[in-house]
């Protein structure tokens, strides 16, 4: 320790007050915390009990770690001044200077009584690392009562650094020693993980300051001593690493490497050179050799120490948090790239289940994607927050009275409103749910107006369809009701429109798409057709319609259409043979995708991307989708916003995704099995997609994590392979249902049950 010191050319103090001389607040960052680093593995080493004391093994606690005490030796640091002792006494004076139990600016709340924990010089490190990161302390030292109350009541401002930072430090600074760190190295470790966007290389230093500076005696005596005796020639080599502070052997000899990532080694002249990096925290272990005729033929050799796939993925992660999916797909490459089989492997979703079968209209988003809602047969509604990790946590659960079933569920950024099976309306907010309108034996469908400033039902029975509404803000919804009108069909289909409208159709004999404004209580007739309507949508921004349904069989009524709101604007399909059972726009409404009927002998089911035509009446079809007959007729379909993603549900309970900007017409994934898919939702940020099966399974899928994945292995020409959800295929034998409130009419239906595939629950 005594020649540690003379060694010191100067302390970290003296480099503060360098930087401050240049303008500069504190010390470089990446400079700082090599320095911390090897201070922490010197303060370890200390602490650790391992030390010879009168036969007994001791651990020694410094007590007096601050700038003045780190010093600077050979671009290096060292822990300097071992004799402060363990009993203070004295008041007033200069908080920074040292007392019989260290400097009161920089001691933990525990050493003011002289009981220093083994996590005293920790906290200590910590206030040390705050001044020179900013160049002042996170407290007042104009006495050693301000700094004692400071310590002692946590009262410490650490604001001048990050949020991520202060995190960190408020752990390692906490008054309580059994809450911090599990010793300095892992203070550090944390310090480095929240500054891993400002610091492109990840300090982490596997041995101490004072054994780097041991060994590099060791060698420099070694190499005299081969002078004095007239030994092998020696030679020179300068090797420089990308991981300043890794662990190095050359030769047999173990080496750590300064804050540059260099080392000085002398070789025998003529003798080949081995190199091992080893042991180092998120760097693969990888070996080199110098040959003996590459000896001298460089000043420098530079070596790259891989870093390990988990970190690689790990970092992709923290990318793809803050939503930086260039960065975390290059981050993601190189974890394939080092370990192809463990993450070529695409995302599996979140299953979650309700408990009980769920019907068509049963999964809604917000508009504003922050709010899920589910309701079940039994009458259960379930709500899960979302954020950007997905799912927070459990769902709030609230069971309906009487447990009906609950057949229409809609909500705005503040309500949830639903339908139960015995003809109610009921909406639910901050407050208890509030029974709406009562109606037996009919069919109803909720939607909440563009706006949200109106709450719609259809209401049907006897053949006819009622439209009403009630004011979403009135703090008494009940008593704002008001009948806008009817339309003959029942079974109706309901969805919002842009602003104060919604938009109505029914499945009869003839059914009709109509858009009802509340305001003026006035309706426009969208379209129609001579048969069912199977799907009714809307553009989230309200500036489209698109309904899809069978086709007129003599051809004269179309059974799909895309209405433009805009500019009031009907497309048609140019031909359609066969049923359409499901349909979706974007976000925009440009974009219409449709899914066609399967018949028996077809080898590959079709979703088509559509899009309107100026001048033109009729869509032109953009892109052709193909996927596994097996899987089975579309019973839902969703398209995102921005029109990158397209996604299906099939009636053996299957998900289908495919990503649209990619050439290719085959899926990314298909996943899942069981009860038919109900419905599908993407949420507006473009990031999740949602799932609603008959047999009561919610599915979550990280569409932005699938599309890393998935990008990742196309640049490393890798094909991603399936996770343990992918369906299971089989031949069915195909049946064809009637209309009924199980599934919609004229659609497909397996015959025999389909079997689940595994999948997480």
């Amino acid at each position: 320790m005594v020649i540690a010191s003379l060694l010191g050319d100067s302390s970290l103090r003296d480099r503060l007050e360098d930087c401050h001389d240049r303008g500069e607040q504190g010390i470089p960052l990446d400079e700082l915390l090599g320095y911390m680093h090897e201070a922490a593995k010197g303060i370890d080493y200390l602490n650790s009990v391992q030390h010879d004391l009168g036969g007994d093994q001791v651990g020694v606690q410094h007590c007096d770690i601050k700038p003045d005490n780190i010093l600077l030796t050979g671009g290096s640091v060292v822990i300097a001044d071992f004799g402060v002792a363990q009993v203070f006494s004295g008041s007033g004076g200069d908080a920074r200077a040292t007392s019989l139990s260290g400097s009161p600016a920089y001691m933990a709340p525990e050493a003011f009584d002289a009981a220093p924990s083994e996590a005293s010089d920790q906290y200590s490190l910590a206030m040390t690392y705050y001044e020179l990161r900013t160049g002042s302390l996170p407290l007042s030292v104009d006495s050693f009562a301000a700094a004692y109350d400071a310590h002692r009541s946590g009262k410490l401002d650490f604001s001048r650094v990050s949020e991520a930072e202060q995190e960190v430090l408020r752990q390692a600074a906490h008054t309580d020693p059994n809450e911090r760190f599990e010793n300095a190295t892992s203070f550090v470790k944390a310090l480095s993980h929240a500054l891993e966007d400002e610091i492109p290389v990840r300090h982490d230093w596997s041995k101490t300051a004072l054994v780097a500076i041991s060994v590099a005696a060791v060698l420099l005596v070694a190499s005299l001593a081969a002078l004095w005796l007239d030994g092998p020639a020696t030679t020179e080599l300068v090797l420089r690493f990308d991981a300043p502070g890794a662990t190095v052997v050359v030769n047999g000899e173990e080496y750590v490497l300064n804050n540059k990532g260099e080392l000085k080694v002398y070789v025998i002249e003529g003798a080949p050179v081995s190199i091992l990096a080893k042991g180092n925290a998120d760097r693969r272990d990888e070996k080199w050799s110098i040959e003996s005729d590459e000896i001298g033929q460089k000043e420098l050799y530079e070596f790259s120490i891989p870093y390990t796939a988990e970190y690689h993925a790990a970092r992709a992660e923290g990318l793809l948090a803050k939503k930086r999916l260039d960065k975390a797909t290059e981050a993601y490459a190189l974890a394939i790239r080092a370990s192809q089989k463990e993450y070529s492997k695409l995302p599996e979703p979140l299953i979650l289940t309700t408990g009980d079968v769920l019907w068509d209209d049963c999964l809604q988003l917000s508009p504003d994607g922050t709010l899920l809602v589910v309701g079940d047969r039994e009458g259960v509604l379930s709500q899960w927050r979302i954020h950007d990790q997905g799912l927070k946590g459990e769902p709030s659960k609230e069971e309906h009275p009487n447990r009906t079933g609950l057949m229409s569920v809609a909500t705005s950024d503040a309500l949830v409103a639903y339908a139960t099976d015995t003809g109610e309306v009921w909406v639910a907010g901050d407050s208890a749910p509030q029974k709406l309108f009562t109606e037996e034996g009919s069919d109803i469908k909720v939607a909440f107006t563009g706006d949200q400033q109106w709450l719609a039902a259809a209401v049907s029975a006897d053949l006819v369809t009622k439209i009403y509404v009630w004011n979403a803000k009135a703090e008494n919804l009940a008593a704002t009701e008001r009948e806008l009108g009817e339309q003959p069909g029942e079974f109706p289909r309901i969805c919002s429109s842009r602003d104060d409208a919604i938009v109505l159709a029914t499945q009869d004999a003839e059914a009709l798409v109509w858009s009802w404004s509340v305001n003026l209580a006035e309706h426009l007739k969208l379209g129609g057709q001579q048969s069912d309507v199977l799907s009714l949508v809307s553009a989230s921004s309200g500036d489209a319609i698109a309904y899809v349904g069978v086709a007129n069989s003599g051809g004269l009524v179309p059974g799909a259409a895309l209405y433009d709101v805009a500019v009031q604007a009907r497309y048609t399909l140019p031909s359609q043979t066969n049923a359409i059972p499901a349909c979706a726009l974007n976000g925009s409404g440009d974009r219409l995708a449709t899914a066609e009927r399967m018949e028996a002998n077809d080898a590959n089911g079709l979703v088509l991307l559509w899009r309107p035509r100026a001048g033109d009446e009729v869509l032109a079809m953009e892109r052709v989708f193909r996927y596994d007959h097996r899987l089975g007729d579309v019973t839902a379909l969703v398209i995102s916003n921005d029109s990158h993603w397209l996604a299906a549900g099939h009636e053996t309970g299957a998900v289908t995704i495919w990503h649209v900007l990619q050439t290719t017409e085959q899926p990314v994934t298909s996943f899942g099995g069981g009860g038919r898919i109900v419905a599908l939702r993407s949420s507006p940020d473009e990031r999740w997609l949602f799932g609603a099966a008959r047999d009561g399974r919610v599915i979550a899928y990280d569409l932005l994590r699938l599309q890393m994945v998935y990008q990742a292995c196309l640049q490393e020409g890798v094909a991603p392979v399936q996770g343990a959800d992918r369906v299971t295929l089989r031949d069915r034998p195909f049946g064809r249902a009637t209309h009924s409130l199980l599934g919609s009419a004229r659609t497909w239906f397996p015959l025999a049950p389909h079997p689940s595939a595994t999948h997480a629950e």
